[in-house]
Formats: C-alpha cells, structure tokens, sequence
C-alpha cells in the first residue's frame, strides 16, 4: 500500500468546495498544509504562485497581528506602521517595530 502525499504550506489551491482540517475550503482558498491531495478538488502551485496566495491572504486577512513585524524591514515596515497611524519620521527600525508593538498591545 503506497503512502498518500500530503500538501505542503502554501501548496495548493481550492479550485471547488473542499474538506480539510475540520474546515470547508472555498475554491480559491489555500489548502491547510496535511492535508491528503487530492485532484478532484485542488490544484498545485508554484513555490511563487503559492507566496503570492499566502500574501494575498495576509492582506485580506481582518486581523492584522498576524504580521510579524520582526520580519518588516525598511519600506515594508514604514508601511506597516504608516497603517496603524505611526509616523516613521527619524526613528529606525528596531524603534519603529517597538511602536507598532506598542500600538497593537494598546488596541487589543
């Protein structure tokens, strides 16, 4: 009996109504990683289409202290910021990350 392969992070997409990890997955949805693949209801991606869907989730996402400002660096991080109403103005960016802590502590 042959083992059956399961998807990985950012792998594979929904392209119908789907199964997974206790969740209905919509088409277009990432497939949860684990979960067995399958061709009936899910395609493969590329390492780049499967960042850009992981991304594009991100954005959509309505709760945004799953960013993990550690990983912000230069524009990305002035950006992030600039959403939360913080002005980078001088500071750099380990002071800039403290804001955004702070900020996301203060509204939670």
């Amino acid at each position: 009996m042959t083992e059956q392969k399961l998807t990985k992070a950012n792998s594979h997409r929904a392209t119908e109504r789907g199964y997974a990890g206790g969740e209905i997955i919509e088409p277009g949805d990432l497939v949860p990683a684990g979960t067995p693949i399958s061709d009936l209801w899910m395609e493969p991606l590329s390492k780049k289409e499967g960042e850009v869907a992981r991304a594009m989730d991100e954005a959509l996402s309505p709760n945004d202290a799953d960013v993990n400002v550690e990983d912000l660096s230069g524009d990305a991080l002035t950006g992030y910021a600039a959403s939360l109403s913080i002005n980078r103005g001088k500071l750099n960016d380990k002071d800039l990350r403290a804001a955004v802590t702070a900020k996301r502590a203060d509204t939670a």
